[in-house]
């Protein structure tokens, strides 16, 4: 955004110095009709910067294309060939920076933010894929075991299931709350997010162990 803002800023400030340059150097030059003389396009210097960022931003060959041609100057105003070179400079410089360098890196910086945005969505979509999106674990690890990745995201970390319970702590009386519901409800309101399990997962024997010995959740037993 800020590259785009730059070079947008930039493009700006080179088409107001080439509108003074025109208006000072070449006024006679503007035809923006051919057809009627006073539809010069830089009667006054307002009018010919509308006619640079308009009509000279849209058009491919740059401002040249709203100027007369440098064949018949020398016939019909009786330029000398420093003013026919000084045209041949203007005409070619803007069409080379604005037309196609400034343009165009406008048009590179739009299209690079958004191959960025596809690369951040199929990222997102790879992770929904191959991790957990609550504890962050990979799927492989749970493919290792009897009940898969798909069950546990469906069953065990399901997103949902941490959805409904801030909104179940949210509709409830505080004064009714467990134990449990005030902690985790004293987390939220911190804005932490340490009551999710990132990083464990009880169906790898990463969790918190009963006190009886057995792993919460699981029907696998640990040594002490």
């Amino acid at each position: 955004r800020e590259s785009l803002l730059t070079t947008a800023t930039l493009m700006l400030i080179v088409i107001f110095i080439y509108t003074h340059v025109g208006h000072a150097a070449f006024k006679s030059h503007y035809h923006l009709d051919p057809h009627n003389g006073n539809a010069t396009g830089c009667s006054s210097l307002a009018e010919c910067l509308l006619t640079h960022f308009d009509p000279g931003l849209r058009s491919d060959t740059g401002i040249s294309e709203y100027l007369s041609e440098l064949t018949t100057l020398d016939d019909d105003s009786r330029m000398s060939y420093e003013s026919i070179f000084g045209r041949l400079c203007y005409d070619v410089s803007y069409w080379a920076i604005v037309s196609v360098t400034l343009i165009n890196m406008v048009a590179g910086i739009i299209i690079d933010s958004f191959g960025q945005l596809r690369d951040l969505h199929n990222k997102a979509q790879m992770d929904m894929t191959t991790k957990c999106f609550i504890c962050g674990l990979n799927a492989s690890e749970f493919n290792r075991e009897d009940s898969g990745f798909d069950n546990h995201t469906s069953k065990e970390h399901n997103m949902f299931y941490y959805l409904y319970l801030r909104e179940y702590l949210r509709s409830k009386d505080p004064n009714e709350y467990t134990g449990q519901e005030s902690y985790v409800d004293g987390i939220i309101k911190q804005g932490s997010i340490a009551y999710v399990p990132i990083g464990k997962a009880l169906a790898l024997g990463r969790g918190i162990r009963h006190s009886g010995g057995r792993w919460f959740g699981t029907n696998k037993h640990k040594d002490k």
